[in-house]
């Protein structure tokens, strides 16, 4: 038994009211008379919603693009202007999303993204960025410390190879953190006895360089 119809109607003007009867096994039905009807709506313009994000930077040379959309949208994924690819939007957790996993970028160098939503009236919504590759740690040079020193304080010297966020823990303990720095220069505190100093550096795209090493502070007379 076929409880749901369709039947394509080509010509039809917004606004307008059109009436109908339904006939079946010879059997017409008219409501009494009076027909059905509905009212053409206005043609669906609105483009769908496009939410996703486009770093500026990534680490590596993959990266997975992942957003929402309308319901049933169809999405395409463009980098360098080559279709790398396609997805449907459909329901996950009360959001239509979508998922482009792993996608393969040209490394140390950027990349144009394009990502368009196309619904089924043909209505295209689009989101572009410029994602740089990052395929390379940052590079840390620190001047030589001694490892017994007799002091209760040690400068830290050094260069970064690139601007990026520097944080010195001193026995697991986050001591200095510097913002968007290429130099190093940092007096640092010691406690009494054995000390372990790390350096992590970490650039823009999320590389991260950890240096390690021992301090011994010796600062009582024998």
């Amino acid at each position: 038994l076929v409880l749901q119809h369709s039947l394509p109607i080509s010509g039809l003007v917004s606004g307008e009211e059109l009436f109908y009867s339904v006939e079946s096994n010879n059997v017409v039905d008219d409501n009494d008379g009076n027909f059905y009807s509905f009212i053409v709506p206005e043609p669906d313009t609105e483009p769908p919603v496009l939410v996703v994000e486009i770093p500026e930077f990534v680490a590596g040379s993959k990266y997975t693009f992942m957003g929402v959309s309308e319901e049933g949208a169809t999405v395409t994924l463009f980098v360098n202007d080559d279709i790398v690819g396609m997805s449907t939007a459909t329901i996950l957790n009360d959001e239509a999303s979508f998922v482009f996993p792993d996608v393969f970028l040209l490394g140390g160098q950027n990349n144009v993204v394009r990502i368009e939503s196309a619904d089924a009236e043909g209505n295209v919504a689009q989101v572009s960025g410029i994602i740089f590759s990052d395929i390379s740690r940052p590079v840390v040079e620190l001047e030589e410390v001694p490892e017994i020193i007799g002091k209760s304080k040690v400068i830290l010297k050094g260069t970064v190879s690139e601007s990026s966020t520097v944080e010195i823990t001193v026995n697991n303990n986050s001591v200095k953190k510097l913002e968007s720095v290429t130099v190093i220069d940092e007096k640092v505190s010691l406690t009494e006895g054995f000390n372990v100093i790390v350096v992590t550096v970490t650039d823009i795209a999320g590389w991260e360089t950890v240096t390690e090493f021992n301090v011994e502070s010796d600062t009582r007379p024998p």
